[in-house]
């Protein structure tokens, strides 16, 4: 019993626990992070291809996040499209 205890007490208190407000500007972050690296590594010919699929998978994956909602997403996906 007391190795349980021991368990779940070092369990909690190694965890990280974000705030919604953190964990949208993570994914954010990675999202912009994501997609400058992958545009400078293309010529300007390719850019607005490549942006456009980055964009989509992008708004997929949001519109499967808890943390977003359709207005989020389509300012995020707005805004990362000015990029």
């Amino acid at each position: 019993m007391s190795f349980l205890g021991d368990f779940f007490a070092l369990f909690k208190t190694e965890r990280n626990v974000q705030t919604k407000e953190q964990k949208r500007a993570q994914i954010l972050n990675e999202y912009e992070t994501e997609l400058e690296k992958i545009l400078s590594q293309t010529t300007e010919e390719e850019k607005p291809q490549i942006k456009k699929q980055y964009l989509m998978r992008y708004s997929q994956e949001l519109s499967q996040n808890i943390f977003f909602d359709k207005d989020e997403i389509r300012e995020i996906i707005l805004k990362l499209s000015q990029k």
